[in-house]
């Protein structure tokens, strides 16, 4: 009987988790405003991404708490998980979060070494697929993001684990959740309502 009753009140969790989840999706002033991760009970395989601006995009995680393996959802569909993950390790996440997005344009800077020393490489506004084909060794320990939000890969193409950098300063490569420096393509995570490229110009109508 007293097992009973645990069963019972596991079910009603799992339901209020479900109700809350559903609830912090729903279109409306307040939706994705919340700051604690959205934590799930089961593994999702799949995922549709849509939230009203200025929260175009999310990040989820492979484990429970926002943590493990990164993936960037942004706005779309992902009809499997080899959809969202480039490394092909993982083909579930359990947490997420959204991800605020900036209209100030995009500024990385990359360090070869931790403590924002060794080499040094500047990116503003633009997607580097290969920091090798443009003199960068494939050895990131630091890095400080002056404006815009980046995701960044362990090999060339966008391939492999994925690193989110949000604005701020990182001294070490751990404070990414990355267990070695090692960085070789790098991307800007757009905002299509800010960004030049994504607007939308109406034609005129015609005359009479």
């Amino acid at each position: 009987r007293e097992r009973g009753r645990e069963a019972g009140r596991i079910r009603n969790s799992q339901a209020s988790s479900a109700a809350g989840w559903q609830s912090s999706l729903s279109p409306g002033p307040t939706a994705g405003a919340k700051t604690a991760p959205w934590l799930f009970h089961v593994a999702l395989r799949s995922a549709s991404c849509s939230s009203p601006a200025p929260l175009l995009s999310w990040v989820a995680f492979e484990q429970s708490n926002l943590r493990g393996e990164m993936f960037i959802l942004e706005q779309g569909e992902y009809p499997r998980w080899d959809t969202w993950s480039s490394s092909y390790r993982s083909d579930c996440f359990r947490s997420m979060r959204p991800i605020k997005m900036g209209a100030d344009g995009y500024k990385i800077s990359l360090f070869e070494s931790a403590d924002f020393k060794g080499n040094k490489m500047e990116i503003q506004e633009d997607d580097v697929p290969s920091l090798w084909a443009h003199g960068f060794c494939d050895r990131v320990g630091s890095v400080k993001v002056s404006s815009g939000t980046w995701v960044g890969y362990q090999y060339p193409g966008y391939r492999g684990y994925q690193y989110l950098f949000e604005r701020g300063d990182f001294r070490h490569w751990n404070e990414w959740s990355a267990f070695q420096p090692q960085v070789q393509s790098i991307r800007r995570i757009r905002d299509m309502q800010w960004d030049q490229k994504g607007r939308f110009t109406a034609p005129d109508a015609p005359s009479n």
